[in-house]
């Protein structure tokens, strides 16, 4: 039988062991499984994305953030979404990254393709 101070120690490791693992889990954006290599990358490609869009149009990534519906800000929205999806990235992960559910993504990349389709005449 374990005596009370053997108990506390081993509650002791226990709970650094699971700080260890939320740590982990938080700074690997909760995919244990993918090498942080792969989250480097997605995020200089998630930046560039970013950086491109904010300057051809003017904005910031706060506006783009934003809830503001205006059109000044909806089109680069929009746009900003179908690129970083256009890269490979899911419509959930660019959700969580614009503040926005993933079927809001889905219909904003819908909606600059038909929008360029006018545009181009396709």
């Amino acid at each position: 039988m374990e005596t009370f101070e053997e108990m506390e120690a081993r509650h002791l490791r226990e709970r650094a062991d699971m700080v260890r693992q939320m740590v982990s889990r938080a700074y690997m954006g909760g995919k244990n499984d993918a090498p942080m290599s792969a989250i480097v990358k997605a995020d200089r490609a998630f930046d560039e994305i970013v950086n491109k869009v904010c300057l051809k149009h003017s904005v910031t990534l706060e506006d783009l953030k934003s809830k503001w519906g205006l059109r000044a800000l909806s089109e680069p929205r929009q746009e900003l979404m179908f690129l970083l999806h256009r890269s490979g990235m899911g419509y959930s992960k660019i959700g969580e990254r614009l503040n926005r559910d993933h079927t809001t993504i889905k219909s904003g990349v819908e909606r600059h393709k038909k929008r360029n389709a006018k545009t181009t005449g396709e």
